[in-house]
């Protein structure tokens, strides 16, 4: 079988990797034996040259094998949602308690942040004393107890996973249909989860920015979740802006703490934010500069761009080891359709340096924010675009 240079060597060449291949470097990757620059490079080898049906469904099965999969009563309905991702979603946070609370199991193994976008995983440890790394068997006992976890991949749970979604954060190598639908299923397989519904984001905010990329990952999810024998329901929702109305992890969980106090939960995006200052004792937020706008209707939120000032202000990773400061970010009191009043306040940027060595982030701020005074003229477009069986 091929060590690490002859896979890499033969994927650069753009041949074409067996079942073997792919066990054969997972499993490197797993013990160690294969360096981050070594994984980087096949990912990236993959990336470029792509991965066949067949690759795909090897890479996700590996992955898959590479740690153990949980099991559950029979009697058990044991099911989860996942998210391709966008700024600003954090939709698992409640949901996950609300499925529980109706009497369905959810094992829910997320992710961290990738690229521009914050991951679950990150915003729950802006909590303190949240764990994201448990046993196999405190999970057991949880979902026993509790009906519900969120929880990370680990040395027990997927680990193979763990690793590649680690140096694909890092390595421009996120947004490739392939090794996304691998992340995403090889996770839910490993969770022994029996019904699943994953809603893929499209638009400027997510990582799929047209609806032919979307639905050909939708497709593609559908086809590899027959193949591993397990039931999905596939729903694709928009995300131009965002679903919430936050981008700094401690603001975005203040968000979900008000959630309970919803009458809808399809108005999720309107969500309150009355706890936002109580939830701030938990942290020294340093300062804190107001941006100001004209009178008119939000038309328009570039969060790709308030992603972008995010990560500049301390909330994202250049490399994987990097710690994220919770505190920082951008905070708007106001979503597309809202009407502001001139000299109104509604976006804060909190920050922990001098206002002087942040000017082109706040020029960024303010470019990504669109006023229109005639509002009979802004549409957004519907929430639920299809859904894929």
């Amino acid at each position: 079988m091929s060590g690490i240079i002859e896979l890499l060597r033969k994927k650069r060449s753009g041949n074409e990797l067996s079942s073997e291949d792919i066990a054969k470097f997972v499993n490197l990757t797993v013990t160690g034996t294969a360096e981050d620059s070594q994984i980087g490079a096949m990912l990236m080898a993959m990336f470029i040259n792509g991965l066949t049906n067949e690759e795909t469904i090897a890479l996700t099965k590996s992955m898959v094998d590479s740690g153990e999969t949980l099991s559950w009563r029979p009697e058990d309905i044991v099911v989860d949602k996942h998210s391709t991702g966008g700024v600003g979603d954090k939709v698992s946070i409640p949901l996950v308690p609300a499925l529980a609370a109706c009497g369905l199991k959810v094992p829910m193994v997320s992710g961290r942040g990738l690229d521009f976008s914050g991951g679950t995983l990150d915003k729950l440890e802006s909590i303190p004393g949240y764990q994201v790394n448990c046993s196999t068997a405190d999970l057991k006992a949880k979902l026993s107890e509790v009906g519900c976890f969120i929880v990370g991949a680990n040395k027990q749970l997927s680990p193979g996973d763990q690793i590649l979604y680690r140096v694909r954060d890092v390595t421009a190598t996120v947004d490739n249909l392939s090794l996304c639908s691998a992340s995403i299923l090889s996770k839910k397989v490993a969770e022994g989860t029996k019904y699943l519904v994953i809603d893929v984001k499209v638009g400027e905010a997510s990582f799929f920015k047209t609806y032919e990329k979307a639905k050909e990952m939708a497709e593609l999810l559908v086809r590899k979740i027959k193949n591993l024998r397990r039931l999905l329901l596939k729903q694709k929702m928009e995300i131009k802006a965002s679903f919430f109305k936050t981008y700094e992890k401690a603001k975005e969980m203040a968000e979900l703490l008000a959630f309970p106090t919803l009458i809808s939960f399809h108005v999720i995006c309107f969500v309150s934010t009355h706890l936002y200052p109580h939830y701030l004792l938990f942290y020294n937020f340093i300062l804190k500069f107001y941006c100001f706008y004209s009178a008119g209707v939000v038309e328009d939120i570039n969060g790709i761009i308030l992603a972008k000032v995010t990560h500049a202000l301390g909330a994202g990773r250049t490399f994987a080891s990097q710690p994220i400061n919770h505190s920082v970010g951008v905070r708007l009191t106001k979503t597309c359709g809202d009407f502001v009043v001139a000299g109104e306040v509604w976006v804060e940027v909190h920050h922990s340096q001098p206002k002087e060595s942040i000017q082109s982030l706040l020029y960024d701020i303010e470019h990504a924010i669109t006023i229109r005074e005639d509002p009979s003229s802004t549409d957004h477009g519907k929430l639920v675009l299809e859904v894929v069986m």
